[in-house]
Formats: C-alpha cells, structure tokens, sequence
C-alpha cells in the first residue's frame, strides 16, 4: 500500500484496489518542483584598498559560506580577503529546493612602486624617476610622469602615486638631496709695474680652484697663486669646487698695478771753489743720493754740493706706493 516514487518530472500515478473480485481505481500526483536558477556577482578589488561584495539571486532566502562572510544570509555581502576567495551560496526558494551557485572576490596585488633619489648644487635642478606602475602623479605641481624635475632650496622628499593597470595604487618617495651653500673668498693685491714685485693671491673655501686667466700667474690652479703683471691691472676669476658635490662658487680679486713715479732731477755747474751747486729732485715722496760724500746729504729732495770736478749722481725716489724708479744728475 506504500510506494516510493522519484519522477524527474510531476508524475500521474493511477491506484487500482482490489476486494474479492470487486476492483476500484484512484490517481495520485507527484509534483516536481525545479530548482530555483541562482544568479551570482563577483567583484575584483586591490588589496587592503577595497571593500570586496558578492551578490545572489533568484531564490528566497541564501546562505553563504567562505572567508569572512560564512553563514551571511545576505543578498550582497560584503568582505576584505586578502587573496582572491571563491564563495559558495545555497539558495533555497518557496518550495524549499535548493540550489548552490559560487561567486569569487579577486584581489589584485599592489603595484611596486619606486621613485630614484638625486644630489644638486644649490640653484640647480634634479630630477627623479618613478618606476613600477603605468601612470604617476606627483605630491609637487600636481605634476603626472615618471619624471619629477625640481630646483628645491633645501634638500625635500617628493612622493609619488603609481597607477597599474588593474587601478590599484601604491606609493613611494623620492629625494632631492641639496648640498649646503657653500661660498669662497679671495684677496686683491697691489703692486708696483716693471716687475718690481709679485703679488700673492690665495682663495679660500673650496676643495680645488681653477684661475682665470691663466697667463702672468704661476698656476692656473690650487689655493695660492703669484702673479707679476706687466703694466696694467687686472682681474682674476677664481672658481672653487666644493669636496661634496663638486658644486661651484665664484669670486674675483683685482691686482691693482701702480705705475713708476718719474723722477726730475735738476742740473748745476759752479765755478771751482766760488760757488755752492743745489740739486733738487721731484717726483717722488722720498729720495735718496748716490755717492753723498760731496753732498749735504744723502736724502732729501734738495741737497747742496761743492765741487772741484764735474761728478753724476743717481737719485732714487720712492712714491707713496712705495714704487721705485731713479733719475740722475750732474754737477758740472
């Protein structure tokens, strides 16, 4: 009187009993519900950047299990892996069948992004390059492109946002190292013309200088250099290099060359033993007499004499730049 029917669709049954030889006849009906047809959504996220959803549809109430989201009867829940995670769903309709579908969260890694660090001299630009991602934008401008040009005025960090293909995003910094301000210093000198003296010159504040121009001094390089120009002034360039950086600093130093003084002597002619002959010289600031054993003196700008024979002299006089330069004279 018990039978056990499993139809893959609804099913009429007919029942024919039996009484003696009396029969009689019934039907019964097997009905057989489809599945409900579930319909999921999945998701793609960048890691720790994201909130990841899955979604489900075409049943009356679900069940999901998987990560973070296991035992959620939501239609869209949401979840945070940190690898991409297939989700499994049981949906079950109104007629309590079931169904399982699955839905996947992906994760995209994070670009690795880099950014190069440089050194400048102070005044100059560096540049610096990302790497790693597809697009860049810069904390500085904002400014997009793998390369950052910039002219800080102290050493600055620079960050950089990488783009990949997949939207994810990740960091990196960049430095502009700016050397310290560094200057140099250097003496003008004087001199008398004629090669009366040389003049030393020395810088300092650098690592290593180069000179310029190179002719009339001894060495178009290092710290002190000597110098006998002919005739007129002139200006000296110095560059100084600095120990770190090889960053550069200029200064000038004048060598200021005074001409000789010209000496006037006057002349004199005496009779023997009758007169006193003066010479006076002029010119300089001071002066002084060759041979003095016949004059009044041997300094001075006017000196006497008396003479028996006709003698020269050389007057030497000195100017206030203490130049040199000599005259003669004679007592006839």
């Amino acid at each position: 009187s018990l039978v056990v029917a499993s139809p893959t669709s609804t099913q009429v049954y007919t029942i024919i009993g039996t009484a003696g030889t009396c029969t009689v006849s019934t039907t019964a009906t097997v009905t057989v519900n489809n599945p409900p047809t579930l319909s999921t959504t999945s998701s793609t996220i960048c890691l720790g950047q994201q909130t990841g959803s899955v979604g489900v549809s075409g049943a009356s109430s679900y069940v999901w299990q998987g990560g973070g989201i296991n035992g959620s009867i939501s239609t869209n829940p949401t979840d945070n892996p940190t690898s991409t995670t297939v989700y499994s769903v049981t949906g079950t309709d109104v007629n309590t069948c079931t169904a399982t579908a699955t839905a996947t969260i992906t994760v995209n890694t994070l670009p690795n992004v880099t950014a190069t660090s440089t050194s400048v001299c102070p005044g100059s630009a560096g540049t610096i390059t990302a790497g790693g991602a597809s697009t860049y934008t810069w904390n500085a401008g904002p400014t997009t492109g793998a390369n950052l040009t910039q002219t800080p005025v102290t050493t600055t960090d620079f960050t950089v946002t990488g783009m990949d293909l997949n939207t994810c995003t990740n960091t990196a910094v960049g430095t502009i190292v700016v050397y310290n301000n560094f200057s140099i210093s250097v003496n003008s000198a004087a001199i008398c013309a004629a090669g009366q003296q040389t003049a030393t010159l020395t810088a300092n504040g650098a690592s290593s200088y180069v000179w310029s121009p190179a002719t009339g001094i001894s060495s178009s390089t290092g710290s002190v250099v000597t110098t006998t120009p002919a005739a007129t002034s002139q200006v000296y360039t110095v560059t100084g290099a600095s120990a770190v950086g090889s960053c550069t600093a200029i200064a000038t130093s004048t060598l200021t060359v005074y001409q000789l003084p010209i000496i006037s002597v006057t002349t004199a002619s005496i009779c023997i033993g009758q007169q006193t002959a003066t010479l006076t010289a002029s010119g300089a600031n001071t002066y002084t007499w060759t041979p003095s054993t016949t004059l009044s003196g041997n300094t001075g700008s006017t000196v006497t004499g008396t003479h028996t024979v006709t003698t020269g002299y050389t007057i030497t006089g000195t100017d206030a730049n203490n130049c040199v330069s000599a005259s003669t004279s004679t007592i006839t």
